[in-house]
This record gives structure tokens, sequence and C-alpha cells, in this order.
């Protein structure tokens, strides 16, 4: 009897979900596509040249640090950096908050808290119980909101997990007057709806990238049992785009995650793939027509890489001729113990490394966790600041200037 009172409530789950999803419209072919910034200086060839190194300061008795992700804008009429992150006494652990600093004054700020489980369900009441917190991404709309994305588990593992939507207004005008960085709240706005079957399975790790209707699209990822990444539209609020197919399933293999998307023009992007399979490199797809589809991409140049996260970006000029695509990945089989920064002109063949971000033995004497890994990257006028986690007990900021060759 049980079963079938499970088996009763698992398909009118799925018939509602049907239902909805039918009654929705699909994109219409003139759809904007990518939002592309301002383009910076020509480089067609470039030099890395490191100018500085942060260790960010952690969070008083939170001995773990993981999966820290960058974020630049102008929210309060200049150019801010900020950082997220998960601490707690480990990776999946009960006590995980997300945590943010501020870059200030060539230094970074003591982390706030930003978010708990305990904080959420107060906000969302019983549907938002969350059993544990993980990957952190945020982008800046229009009106100076951010919008922060968690992955958040309810029962079972990270295969469980729902994406919880977060929403900081801007700071006032008195205090960008008087030239304060305000810390205010992140609201918990819920839990974005993409899956007609509990809403469960889909986590995040990539940067949204902006696109012309003033939203996003949020690189995702599904997985249980097998593993493949996800495009999903998000308008102007933040919120799901209503549209039929405003979650759309990328191309890879049944073992690809984490999708690190590249703009090159308002209608092609290409998408780098951590690969979980035996294959031991990055998978490449990509959209010519503004994330609506995605396709394999078979002629590209092999980039090892373990099953491990990697962030690429577009730098100099969009087109093929002088712009850029950079690459920080671990560069080896097996093992996070590099860091690299790779460089290719089209973002798929000829790949050249261009610098060495961490470089250590395979093991290190009384260090649990030897890894450099979970990269990511902003550029700010002609510098690139990569954040990672170094060993799995505090972030670290190395900031890089790019430069034309000679």
């Amino acid at each position: 009897m049980r079963r079938v009172c499970f088996i009763t409530l698992a398909l009118g789950v799925l018939g509602l979900g049907v239902w909805r999803h039918s009654g929705l419209e699909a994109n219409t072919p003139d759809e904007k596509g990518f939002f592309l910034p301002a383009a910076s200086q020509a480089l067609p060839n470039m030099a890395l040249r490191e100018v500085a190194r942060y260790d960010i300061p952690m969070l008083d008795g939170a001995p773990a640090a993981h999966a820290s992700f960058l974020l630049a804008d102008k929210s309060d009429g200049r150019d801010r950096l900020r950082v997220f992150w998960f601490a707690g006494s480990r990776e999946s652990g009960p006590d995980v908050e997300i945590v943010m600093s501020e870059f200030a004054n060539q230094a970074w700020t003591n982390p706030v808290v930003v978010v708990n489980r305990h904080t959420a369900f107060r906000e969302l009441g019983l549907g938002g119980w969350i059993r544990r917190l993980g990957n952190p991404v945020a982008w800046t709309d229009t009106q100076g909101r951010t919008h922060l994305y968690v992955v958040a588990t309810g029962l079972g593992g990270w295969s469980a997990s729902r994406i919880l939507h977060l929403v900081q207004q801007p700071p006032s005008t008195t205090a960008v007057r008087a030239g304060q960085s305000e810390v205010l709240p992140f609201k918990p706005q819920g839990f974005l709806q993409l899956s007609p079957f509990f809403n469960l399975s889909v986590l995040v790790r990539g940067a949204p990238v902006p696109t012309q209707d003033g939203g996003v699209l949020l690189p995702a990822y599904f997985e249980v049992g097998i593993k493949y990444p996800l495009a999903i539209r998000l308008d102007a609020n933040g919120e799901l785009v209503q549209s039929r197919d405003a979650v759309t399933r990328m191309a890879g293999n049944l073992a690809s995650l984490q999708p690190s998307v590249v703009p090159i023009s308002q209608s092609h992007a290409i998408a780098y793939l951590r690969d979980g399979s035996d294959k031991q490199r990055l998978r490449f797809v990509q959209t010519i027509d503004g994330g609506k589809s995605w396709s394999d991409v078979q002629d590209a140049d092999a980039v090892i890489n373990p099953d491990a996260s990697a962030v690429a970006l577009r730098v100099g000029k969009g087109d093929g001729a002088t712009g850029r695509t950079l690459l920080i990945h671990n560069p080896q089989t097996s093992g996070r113990h590099r860091l690299v920064i790779d460089g290719s002109q089209d973002g798929l063949h000829h790949w050249k490394k261009l610098a060495t971000l961490e470089y250590e033995p395979e093991r290190l004497d009384g260090v649990r966790f030897n890894e450099y890994s979970y990269p990511s990257a902003v550029v700010i006028g002609s510098q690139l600041h990569v954040t990672y986690t170094y060993q799995k007990r505090f972030i670290r900021h190395r900031v890089v200037v790019l430069e034309a060759a000679p």
C-alpha cells in the first residue's frame, strides 16, 4: 500500500510538471542572445605577469574552505570585487555556511556569513529545510541587486540537490556617497523550479553569462547516477524564464558536469566541461544560436584534466584575431596538485601554457588534501584575478597583469 501511494504521488507530480510544460511557449527565434561587455585592448600575443598574492582570511572556527566564486561588478558605483565560498568543519558538513569577503584597499575584509541552512529554513518555512550547502555562484543585475545561487541538499547526497536563490539589494545612495560598503543581508527567495520530479538533482558551479534581455544563462548540471550539463535561462529578476526551453540540456557524454561558458559573439559560445569518465580530459560543446541548442565539438585539441572543475573566460576583443580564451585547470591525469593557465586564440585549438599558479609534488607530508582546485576568475581592466581552493584550508587570490608579449 505504501509503495502504491508513493508511485501515485510521483506520477501526480510528474503529471503536473508535464501539464505546466505543455502550457508554456517555446523561445521565439528572434530572442536576443549573449550580452558582450565593451571590448578591451587587443592582445594578439599575450604575456602574464603576477603582481600580487593574497590568502583570504577564513571564518573563525571553520578549518575547511572550498569552491570560491569571484564576482566583479559596479553595484555601488565603483569596481567592486567580492568572493563567495563555503566554509565549515569539512566539505558537506552540516555546519557549512556560505561566506563572503570583499577586496578593499588592497586587502580582503574579514568574511561575513551570507547564509546557513538554519537561516534559510526560518525564512522559507517547512519547504526550505536544508541538510547541507555547497557551491555558490552570483551575478549583479541592471538594478544593482546581487543574485546568489547556492547548491542545497535535502535528503541524500549531492545528487539530491536543489538550487537556492537569494537576493541582496544594492547599497543605499547615502552609503555610496560616503564611500562606505554596506553589508546588506541576502534574502532567500526560494528554490529554482527546474524539474517536475521533486525538483532535485540540479547543481551549479560555472559563472552566469549575461544575456541581451537583462537576464543570464546559468550553467548547471544534472547528477543522479549519470551527469550532464544544463543551460538555464533566467530573467532580469533572476527567476526562471517562463518558456518551454528555459532549461536546455547541453551536449556531452553522460559523465560531464560543471560547464564553464564563454561567449564569443551574441550567438556563439563555447562551454568547457569537467569529464568524470576515464578520458581524463576536458570536453567542449558549443552553441551558435544563443544557447537554445548545443552540440559536441569533435575536432578540438585535447586538454588534459583530471575529474576536476575548470574555468574559462575571454579576454581582449571577442573576435578570433585579437581575443584570447584563458583556461585555468589542473593539467595532469590524476590529482589536483598543479594549477595552470592555458591560452588559445579560438578557444579550441593550439593551447599554450601561459602561467603556472601552483606546482607541488603529488604528496606532501602532513597535508591531507594536497590540492589547488576549483578556480574562479574575472578580469578588471588589464588585471586577471583568480581565486582557488588551497589544500581545502583557505582560499588563495592571485592577481596577474595581462600584457602584450614582445
